[in-house]
């Protein structure tokens, strides 16, 4: 199932003040379409909960040569209905 993403209005803001290369912000873009098609299972794995009704979600990509953590938290209680909503990020150098 491909899921609709929404961001809470912090989780937005932060993600869009990030300053990042145009490549590093087309790899960002990428990890949060990658969310959009996660599936059941890793969603639902009890590795990556962090509470009820959210998950964590790692990726790892490169902006001008330098690696990059970026790490969301999602709220999944919408998922039955197709929407997931990240309520936190942040994004390591």
């Amino acid at each position: 199932m491909r899921y609709a993403l929404s961001y809470n209005e912090a989780a937005a803001r932060y993600l869009r003040e990030l300053s990042l290369t145009r490549a590093g912000r087309l790899r960002l873009n990428a990890a949060l379409r990658t969310v959009e098609i996660l599936s059941d299972a890793f969603r639902l794995d009890p590795v990556y909960r962090v509470g009820v009704g959210r998950f964590q979600f790692d990726y790892v990509f490169s902006d001008g040569g330098r690696p990059r953590l970026l790490t969301l938290i999602v709220d999944d209680t919408g998922a039955a209905y197709g929407v997931l909503k990240v309520v936190w990020a942040d994004c390591n150098p």
